[in-house]
């Protein structure tokens, strides 16, 4: 309630009081009718109070958008390119663990870590790199769970880019799991 209007609330509190004091009017008083009027009126001050802290929040957010809005205008969001796999430098022997380095292109670098899927021998893991400047390569540790199939076993490789599932790369190099030199 505006301020204007307070005084009105008062005054029809005290004439409210001083009919129950005279009994003029036929009211029959009730100890606990004046602090029930008293909680109506609390309350409805009280809600009027959250209308207008969400009308401020309201304006807050619309100046806020507006000012993001002036900012961004004018200007192109980026669309990033799902990535894609060429070739690997490296492979993977079984038992043994190594680095190896993936090519491609749309690795994202400023998205930060490129994640590189490997999946195959009903197992699935990654490992976590630092793509290069210009998006095109990525180096990476080989999972334990990738090391340690048995020699034989195809293992495909995908890139996500920043870890992102809309990024990850459609093609895929696939690789061969090596027996150890000397293994039976």
């Amino acid at each position: 309630m505006s301020d204007n209007n307070e005084p009105e609330i008062v005054d029809i509190l005290k004439i409210f009081n001083e009919a129950l004091d005279s009994g003029n009017n036929n009211i029959i008083k009730a100890p606990s009718l004046e602090y029930a009027f008293r909680d109506v009126i609390d309350d409805s001050i009280s809600a009027e109070e959250k209308i207008k802290e969400a009308a401020l929040e309201k304006e807050r957010l619309e100046k806020s958008y507006d000012m993001f809005s002036r900012r961004t205008r004018g200007k192109r969001r980026r669309r990033f390119k799902k990535a894609k796999v060429t070739s690997t430098v490296g492979g993977i022997t079984s038992g043994v663990p190594s680095n190896i380095t993936v090519n491609g292109e749309n690795f994202q670098p400023e998205l930060g870590q490129v994640h590189v899927l490997f999946e195959g021998g009903g197992t699935s893991a990654s490992g976590v790199g630092t793509s290069n400047a210009g998006g095109t390569q990525v180096l990476v540790a080989l999972p334990e769970a990738t090391f340690t199939l048995g020699g034989g076993t195809s293992v495909g490789l995908f890139v996500l880019p920043g870890n992102l599932n809309e990024l990850k790369s459609e093609e895929t190099v696939t690789l061969t799991v090596q027996t150890p030199i000397g293994a039976p």
